[in-house]
């Protein structure tokens, strides 16, 4: 599930689990801190895209 904003209507959620209906989003799984946030989602213009981001690993 993916919540959007949107102005007109507020907060609206997105349901992504049905097969039929859904996209390869329903395969994301949530990051459980900042540290492991890997796709980032960006609305522009009523549009959502998402921003894929490269974790850099160091080595100690």
């Amino acid at each position: 599930m993916w919540e959007v904003y949107y102005p007109n209507l507020g907060w609206m959620c997105v349901d992504a689990t049905d097969p039929e209906k859904g996209n390869w989003l329903r395969y994301i799984n949530w990051a459980r801190s900042g540290k492991e946030q890997n796709l980032f989602p960006l609305e522009i213009n009523r549009t959502i895209y998402y921003k894929s981001l490269k974790v850099s690993v160091s080595e100690e």
